[in-house]
């Protein structure tokens, strides 16, 4: 079985997150996509706005809602305590026995990938695919994945990405003005305004469609 493991804060998970599943479906053709909301809540940070994990978890089963082949896992959620990539690739290595993993990453993570904690560990366990959202930046990513295949002796393969003018900090700002409907799908923007989730505010067309 192979499947492919796509994480992140996903705060809030929008239509650039969708497209890039599609792209992973499509070109690494696994038979589980798993989406992994991260344990870090942002509101200890400040945010008091911001949704709960478990709040987050709830929006992305919205944003990712009938994509093939495509599960929203809780595993990293309901972890207490610090998470870190290792413990969850063994997680999914116990969970489903002869698998083969592959890390989807963006391709700003690949700098400080042999850094990460217990990276020697869970490489052996996982191969990796990057995203590629950056088009200025393609040249300098293959030379850093050449790079890393060789001194780390890891798999990396590549997904072509759409990209998307778009990204959850800005998005989190529009919210806040009456923006940022475009980015996101109609459930899950119904369902932050609803919650009043970084602090958004309504467009007023939506309003008078609602009405």
């Amino acid at each position: 079985m192979n499947i492919a493991l796509y994480g992140g804060s996903f705060n809030p998970p929008h239509k650039g997150h969708r497209l890039a599943a599609k792209a992973i479906h499509a070109q690494l053709k696994p038979d589980l996509l798993l989406i992994m909301p991260n344990r870090t809540n942002p509101s200890k940070q400040g945010a008091k706005s911001f949704p709960t994990p478990e709040q987050r978890l709830e929006l992305c089963a919205l944003a990712f809602d009938g994509l093939p082949r495509t599960q929203v896992s809780d595993l990293e959620v309901r972890r207490e305590g610090p998470t870190y990539t290792a413990d969850t690739i063994g997680e999914l290595s116990r969970l489903y026995p002869g698998c083969r993993i592959t890390l989807v990453l963006g391709s700003d993570m690949l700098e400080n990938l042999p850094n990460w904690a217990r990276f020697e560990e869970f490489s052996k366990q996982c191969s990796f695919a990057v995203l590629l959202r950056y088009a200025d930046r393609t040249e300098t990513v293959h030379r850093r994945i050449a790079e890393l295949q060789q001194s780390c002796g890891i798999e990396i393969s590549c997904v072509e990405n759409r990209i998307l003018e778009m990204g959850s900090f800005s998005i989190r700002q529009q919210l806040a003005q009456r923006g940022g409907r475009d980015c996101l799908r109609g459930s899950v923007y119904a369902r932050i305004i609803q919650q009043r989730y970084y602090d958004a505010l309504p467009e007023l067309a939506w309003l008078r469609e609602q009405a």
